[in-house]
């Protein structure tokens, strides 16, 4: 089922997208062995603000429905937080801040360019930007990045898997002593190497994550979240208030990048507000530009009367499904799931998510480029 989002804009959603990307909480799967309709539905945002599509924020305030894990880039590993740094902390490589598939095209962030990499899919060489400075104005050096990867295992960060296969990581992940041999820096040269023990084709997507952004020598190995660590990207974290607050500001000491666009606003004010119709009320009453809550469903329609102007529709690139535990009786029986696959009437899914659904057979949602109608 093909659930349509909809958002209350009164600022310039064009103006959000290029200049400070927030990516949308995403949705999964309720696991309910009594049900297998699959759906394919997104998240609700609603943004507020002003009429013009040039509105420039001193202040873009957003609400989220819950806080981020963690402030940190060596520990986040959530929607909220990914989105919310992914202008705070930049890695060697990137990703295109385009909408569409174009968006998943790996880029050079920090790096001058994509890696050279050897016949053997064993050595990846990165060089670094010349003048790359942190938040605070420190230079930016190769060995950072090293260092941000080894920091990792020493605060058990929950992406070190990403890394194991850099020659050297195994050892250290078991002594935390001595470094990863398999990352050999110069920072006089700005270069960066990495030997793998067998090829991998997804390295320069792990690159382009948080867990790979560069970060001072004295980082201290434990949680930096309400200390924040210096950034490399347009944006700094000025003060984080776990489950309240998050604020985020201009880093003084950025340089646009040719694949970091300009940004908008000058700060951004993160509120977590639980409730759902708190959140919306916080928009309509022009305390929030950004609403990630879903609308409630008993009050769209007045919402779709009273801003018909400030509502789009659009189909998001996510799926909500159900399932059946086939190892579980009577699930383990292909006629039982036959009945209860009869028995769900789609229409009343539909109904369920106010109208603003369409049921599909495919897994894959409508937008995405791979999708293929099977009826």
């Amino acid at each position: 089922m093909t659930l349509k989002n909809w958002w209350i804009r009164w600022a310039g959603l064009a103006v959000l997208v290029a200049g400070f990307a927030i990516v949308a909480a995403g949705c999964g799967s309720s696991k309910e062995s009594s049900s297998t309709a699959e759906s394919t539905a997104g998240s609700t945002q609603t943004t507020g603000g002003s009429t013009s599509a040039q509105k420039k924020f001193a202040n873009f305030r957003i609400v989220l429905d819950t806080g981020l894990d963690f402030a940190d880039p060596g520990l986040s590993y959530t929607t909220q937080g990914w989105g919310l740094m992914w202008n705070v902390y930049l890695s060697l490589l990137g990703y295109k801040h385009v909408n569409g598939p174009q968006g998943a095209t790996i880029v050079p962030v920090l790096a001058e360019k994509l890696p050279d990499i050897s016949a053997d899919g064993l050595d990846y060489k990165f060089t670094l930007r010349p003048g790359l400075k942190y938040s605070d104005g420190r230079p930016v050096k190769a060995s950072d990045v090293k260092y941000a990867i080894e920091r990792l295992f020493k605060i058990d960060s929950p992406g070190v898997g990403f890394y194991a296969n850099i020659v050297g990581a195994d050892q250290f992940s078991k002594s935390k002593k001595g470094g990863i041999s398999g990352m050999v820096v110069d920072d006089a040269a700005r270069t960066i190497e990495f030997k793998l023990v067998k090829s991998q084709g997804d390295f320069q997507h792990i690159m382009s994550l948080l867990f790979s952004a560069p970060v001072p020598p004295d980082t201290p190995s434990k949680d930096q979240s309400t200390t924040p660590i210096p950034s490399t990207g347009p944006y700094q974290i000025t003060s984080y208030q776990p489950n309240k607050q998050l604020t985020i500001a201009r880093n003084p000491n950025f340089k646009p990048l040719p694949n970091v666009p300009a940004t908008n606003p000058d700060k951004v004010t993160v509120s977590i507000v639980e409730d759902d119709s708190a959140a919306l009320q916080r928009v309509i009453n022009g305390q929030g530009d950004w609403d990630q809550h879903p609308i409630p469903v008993d009050r769209l329609t007045s919402v779709q009367q009273k801003y018909p102007d400030q509502l789009k529709i659009y189909t998001p690139a996510n799926t909500y499904y159900f399932f059946m535990n086939t190892r579980q009786p009577p699930f383990n029986n292909l006629q039982v799931r036959k009945a209860v696959n009869y028995a769900i009437s789609r229409d009343a899914l539909v109904r369920i998510y106010g109208g603003l659904a369409n049921p599909t057979e495919n897994v894959l949602p409508p937008t995405y480029p791979q999708y293929k109608k099977i009826s």
